[in-house]
């Protein structure tokens, strides 16, 4: 079981890979629901409520102007 003063490192540094590759892929990624994300940033700076829900996002990358390739991240938090 996670302590909350490392379940707050975790979920900050999700947040700024989350951000790094929004500035790699700015169109291709897309966040499953934002709200999720919102959650995180507020827990971050309030830990004492219930911790969020995990993170999902995708990221559609064109081969060739053909084919999309999908990589599908599902984050959990750790308990």
């Amino acid at each position: 079981m996670s302590t909350p003063e490392e379940m707050i490192e975790n979920l900050t540094a999700q947040v700024n890979e989350l951000q790094a590759l929004q500035s790699v892929y700015p169109t291709e990624l897309v966040v499953t629901d934002h709200g999720v994300l919102a959650d995180i940033n507020e827990y971050i700076e309030c830990p004492d409520r219930e911790p969020p829900r995990w993170l999902e996002y995708a990221i559609a990358i064109p081969l060739n102007g053909v084919i999309n390739i999908y990589l599908q991240c599902n984050i959990a938090r750790s308990t």
